[in-house]
């Protein structure tokens, strides 16, 4: 589609089973040509480029969508890395203290893979600057999770396209947003260094 790949910094583009397209930023951000999620029927649109665009399995997608969108809940996403500092998942934190469910502030609800690389069967997960919290009564309005990707093109049309990102994958999440990056290959390592970088 022309008006994505005219775009600044395009990577890649890609197409969804519903017929959305995006075209993916070299920030990690991603720029969709589709139906507005609070407007079903109503056709695609150019949609306004989200903070960070992650990419899900089906199960974990689902899991996601579960937590965001509980009315009563309110939830954090905190992004973990894997040994390389590469996105290798996202935390669902609780943001109040709800005793009748027995969760607490700051407890992590859900650990769930994810990456920063769109390759077909992942759903795109769009992260607007307001969506990395979820208050509640929400009910996760500032995250869109797409339909599975069908086709992935580099942003010349010449195929392949693999979804590398550039600039600093320690800061992809985190600092931009007052969101705590952490580090290493578990999801409870220290938080990283470094929180005036730009990406």
């Amino acid at each position: 589609m022309d008006e994505l790949d005219n775009l600044p910094d395009v990577q890649n583009v890609f197409e969804t089973a519903r017929g959305s397209v995006y075209a993916q930023h070299s920030d990690g951000s991603t720029t969709g040509f589709r139906e507005p999620s609070n407007m079903p029927g109503t056709g695609q649109e150019m949609q306004p480029r989200s903070a960070k665009t992650i990419y899900m399995e089906t199960q974990p997608a689902q899991s996601l969508q579960s937590w965001i969108s509980d009315e009563y809940l309110g939830t954090k996403l905190v992004p973990t890395l894997d040994e390389n500092n590469k996105l290798k998942g996202v935390e669902v934190h609780s943001t109040d203290d709800i005793p009748k469910r027995n969760i607490t502030k700051g407890q992590v609800l859900s650990k769930l893979p994810a990456t920063m690389s769109p390759s077909q069967g992942l759903h795109p997960v769009e992260i607007l600057p307001s969506g990395f919290e979820s208050p509640v009564g929400s009910k996760g309005k500032d995250v869109h999770i797409g339909s599975k990707i069908t086709k992935i093109r580099g942003s010349t049309g010449m195929g392949g396209g693999g979804g590398g990102i550039g600039g600093d994958p320690q800061h992809m999440f985190g600092t931009l947003y007052g969101m705590p990056t952490y580090k290493k290959g578990g999801f409870i390592d220290k938080p990283l260094q470094g929180n005036k970088k730009i990406i």
